[in-house]
């Protein structure tokens, strides 16, 4: 009797040393892409930038006269200096009216070179925006208005600010 209760705790033993190594090996392939593979989207990739940390904890790139934040966007001076406000926390979030869509419409381009296939995934995209939002975000294209989005072809992943009177352009890997 002693001798199957060891040997029924060694099998026991042995089947959970097994799960172990098992787990091991699952959450190791979990890990196998290397860091430097994953792609982000960036302004000027290759490019030396100057890195600004405000106060409150936000960063910044600079280059050349532009400022650059979360790595894609290119912000106006007006708009960098409402990140510099002591009470604005980490989150990055500008909650002032100059810089929000009056009412909600955003008006947009598309450049003359966009293919009909993006402009499709781009108008997909404002719908799901439109519906997901309750309709609070509409999308009109562009006739006069100063403040607009253009998606443009381009090198390289960033957008540039809105809300400095002009356009806000976009660009698109087609």
């Amino acid at each position: 009797m002693k001798t199957k209760i060891i040997f029924s705790n060694c099998i026991f033993l042995l089947s959970l040393l097994a799960c172990t190594n098992e787990l091991k090996e699952e959450t190791s392939s979990l890990n196998t892409i290397p860091i430097d593979v994953i792609n982000l989207e960036e302004a000027f990739p290759n490019k030396t930038k100057e890195t600004v940390i405000l106060q409150n904890g936000i960063s910044f790139e600079r280059y050349n006269d532009l400022i650059i934040w979360g790595g894609d966007m290119i912000i106006s001076e007006k708009m960098f200096n409402s990140f510099n406000n002591p009470t604005q926390t980490r989150g990055g979030i500008v909650n002032n009216p100059d810089f929000k869509w009056p009412n909600g419409i955003v008006y947009y381009k598309f450049d003359s070179a966009i293919s009909k296939t993006t402009k499709e995934h781009i108008q997909q995209a404002m719908d799901e925006w439109k519906q997901s939002t309750s309709k609070i975000i509409t999308f009109t294209e562009r006739t006069s208005q100063k403040n607009y989005i253009k998606f443009i072809n381009g090198d390289g992943n960033y957008s540039i600010s809105v809300f400095t009177n002009s356009c806000y352009s976009i660009l698109c890997k087609q």
